[in-house]
């Protein structure tokens, strides 16, 4: 059984263009131990470990006729020193001259006839100092879930033990015809989820994604306010084949005084495992102290969708739809970041809750109601609502009251009960109290409180009362 790259891994090759590379990078920079340390040593490091990386030794073959996603392949003409590179500084290997050799070895593009990464041993660097430079194709690695090769030639000790070296037998390529066969099988078992496969349903994610909100917003032009030019600035401009690096010294004690201040971790990154087992937690946890019959909206990246949805048939309840927020009527572009124009949230249903008589016939209000006015504005899957201005983000989900409003009206009536187990900024408060709801939230860091607190406040004109543990003990 071939190995298909997911719609989301094929719509980074399709999304690369000679001014959009689609490849990632890290820049590690080391000191000489009395030992030494050179090139063949890196190579041999690499040998021992590449299995720990297994997509480093694949590379990507296409559909013929693109009549399904790319599949990886064993790269039967492996060659390690083709992707393990040396290089050298000049005198007198200053920071700058290292950060120009990274920018030029950064803006070109990667072979996509062999597996799609590079790294480079850059010695001469001043003060008895080398670099080790990584360059992986964002569909192998996604920074979040997948072994990058740069990590696994780490250790957390002096002389780590290496386990016995594995003798590797690429697989046998599948021929053209092989291929053809497999994608016509694959739409045979899954027409739905094949159209997401053939290159032009993916080959380009912002052409499917505003193509939607141009429909949606064409659709309902008159709430929505008239699409505006991105701000210029030095991140927006047009792009050129070139790369400039740059490099920031931070000061670890510096953190450790935020931590201090603020609460949470130094270190705060999280496995998708432990992800995972967060958001199933505080959504059984939620659940446990929910009516039978609940409405459950998760907000998430867009990388995220899929735990989300696969937490909910987990824990029994049914995925309805990924409701998406526009947030200020422009689309994403390279020169506007996605999560500047449109945030999911993952919509589902557990036991038979009560909605909006509107929405029992969801076609039918597509089909005969959207086009002739705005009165049913609120119960689209599609929310369209200004974004908050830079200067009122308090909180890093800060999100307009209004979005909450779209949920609520869709959901419940006046004088029902609502939970929100990450309360954040306090806009599904402020909403459920416009819209004469009652509200549970929960919020874990204190700050936060106080900044749910002052909105609240603010927004609503009402005085907040404040009861502490101890007059609850």
């Amino acid at each position: 059984m071939v190995d298909r790259l997911t719609v989301e891994d094929a719509s980074f090759l399709y999304l690369e263009d000679t001014t959009t590379p689609m490849h990632v990078g890290g820049v590690a920079i080391f000191r000489e131990s009395e030992a030494g340390f050179d090139y063949d040593r890196l190579v041999k490091l690499i040998r021992d470990r590449i299995a720990l990386a297994p997509r480093y030794r694949q590379k990507i073959k296409e559909v013929p006729g693109n009549m399904g996603a790319p599949v990886w392949v064993d790269d039967s003409n492996f060659d390690v020193t083709f992707h393990v590179r040396r290089s050298a500084l000049p005198r007198p290997g200053t920071d700058a001259q290292l950060r120009e050799l990274v920018a030029r070895i950064m803006a070109r593009p990667l072979d996509r006839n062999r597996p799609m990464w590079e790294m480079y041993l850059v010695e001469g660097l001043k003060g008895r100092r080398f670099d080790i430079l990584t360059k992986s194709h964002h569909a192998i690695v996604d920074g979040i879930m997948t072994v990058d090769i740069g990590q696994v030639i780490l250790d957390d000790a002096p002389i780590a033990e290496l386990e016995g070296t594995q003798v590797w037998r690429p697989t046998r390529e599948p021929s053209q015809v092989e291929l053809l066969v497999g994608a016509a099988a694959e739409q045979l078992r899954s027409p739905a989820g094949a159209l997401g496969s053939v290159k032009r349903g993916v080959h380009d994610v912002t052409s499917t994604v505003t193509g939607i909100g141009r429909s949606m917003m064409g659709l309902m032009s008159a709430a929505v306010s008239v699409a505006r030019s991105p701000i210029h600035g030095p991140l927006n401009f047009e792009l050129s084949e070139q790369r400039r690096f740059a490099m920031a010294s931070l000061k670890l004690s510096d953190f450790k005084a935020i931590r201090t201040a603020h609460g949470g971790t130094v270190n705060d990154d999280r496995t998708t495992e432990e992800y995972i087992a967060f958001i199933e937690r505080t959504l059984d946890n939620a659940l446990a102290v929910s009516r039978p019959d609940v409405h459950i909206f998760y907000w998430c990246d867009q990388s995220k969708i899929w735990i989300i949805q696969t937490t909910y048939n987990k824990l029994g309840i049914t995925n309805r739809r990924v409701c998406v927020w526009i947030k200020n009527g422009h689309n994403a572009t390279p020169l506007v970041a996605f999560n500047k124009c449109y945030e999911p949230c993952v919509y589902g249903t557990k036991g038979k809750p009560d909605i909006e008589a509107d929405l029992q016939n969801l076609t039918e209000v597509l089909n005969k109601e959207i086009g002739n006015g705005n009165n049913l504005m609120h119960t689209l899957d599609v929310w369209p609502v200004k974004r908050l201005a830079g200067k009122d983000y308090e909180h890093a989900t800060s999100k307009p009251p209004t979005v909450y409003e779209k949920a609520f009206k869709r959901c419940s009536k006046p004088g029902d009960i609502i939970l929100d187990s990450f309360c954040g900024s306090g806009s599904s408060l402020i909403a459920a109290h416009q819209l004469n709801r009652r509200l549970y939230g929960v919020e874990l860091e204190p700050q936060f409180c106080d900044v749910i607190i002052r909105r609240f406040e603010k927004l609503t004109g009402i005085k907040v009362r404040v009861i502490r543990d101890e007059e609850t003990s």
